[in-house]
C-alpha cells in the first residue's frame, strides 16, 4: 500500500464511541446481604481526532442510588501536548467519611529540544481548597531523563530532582508510567 492509502485506512480505524455496562457478583462472601456490586456505566466518545470525553457512573442496586459520577475531557495534539480536565463525585456510604467532589486539570507541553513542562492540580469543590498541585520541568533525551518538580498539598511542600534511565525499571515492574497511573 502507499503512504496515502495507509493514512486513509488509519483514520477509519479510529473508535468513535462506545457504551459499557457491567456489574459483578461476590461469590466469596456467601453470608453477605449485598453480593451484587454497583452497576457501572461508562460512555466514551471521540467525536474529533485527538479529542475525547468519558462519562462514568456507579449505581447502587441496594437503594443508595448513584454512588459515583465522573467526567473527563482530553485533547492531545500531534506534538504530544496534552490538556485534560476531570470531575469526580463519590458518595461515601460510611457516615464517618465525607463525600468526594473534586475537579482536576493536567497540562503537558513539549517545549523545545527534549524539554517538557507538566502541571496538574486537583481542587476540592466542597471545601473550596486545593488538594494537590504539581509542576515539573523535564529534560528527556532518548534514553534518560531528569525531572525538577514542585509538589504542594495543604500541609506539605516538596521539591524533588528525579533521574530516570529509560526501560531500566520496566524489567522489575517499577516504570514511571506504571506508578503514575495508580
Amino acid at each position: 500500500t502507499t503512504w496515502e492509502e495507509d493514512t486513509i485506512e488509519q483514520e477509519y480505524e479510529r473508535e468513535y464511541a462506545y457504551f459499557k455496562i457491567s456489574q459483578g457478583y461476590d461469590f466469596l462472601d456467601s453470608q453477605s446481604d449485598t453480593p451484587l456490586t454497583p452497576v457501572n456505566l461508562k460512555f466514551r466518545a471521540e467525536p474529533i481526532k485527538d479529542f475525547y470525553f468519558i462519562l462514568k457512573s456507579d449505581i447502587d442496586v441496594y437503594g443508595d442510588g448513584m454512588t459515583m459520577f465522573g467526567g473527563e475531557l482530553s485533547y492531545q495534539n500531534s506534538r504530544g501536548d496534552i490538556v485534560q480536565t476531570d470531575y469526580r463525585y463519590r458518595k461515601n456510604t460510611n457516615t464517618n467519611l465525607q463525600d468526594t467532589n473534586s475537579i482536576s486539570a493536567d497540562i503537558k507541553v513539549n517545549l523545545i529540544n527534549n524539554w517538557i513542562i507538566e502541571y496538574d492540580i486537583e481542587h476540592n469543590i466542597e471545601d473550596n481548597e486545593t488538594i494537590e498541585q504539581n509542576i515539573s520541568l523535564i529534560y528527556e533525551p532518548a534514553c534518560w531523563s531528569v525531572e525538577f518538580s514542585h509538589h504542594l498539598t495543604a500541609d506539605n511542600q516538596k521539591f524533588a530532582i528525579l533521574f530516570n534511565l529509560a526501560n531500566i525499571g520496566d524489567a522489575i515492574g517499577l516504570s514511571k508510567t506504571q506508578s503514575s497511573n495508580n
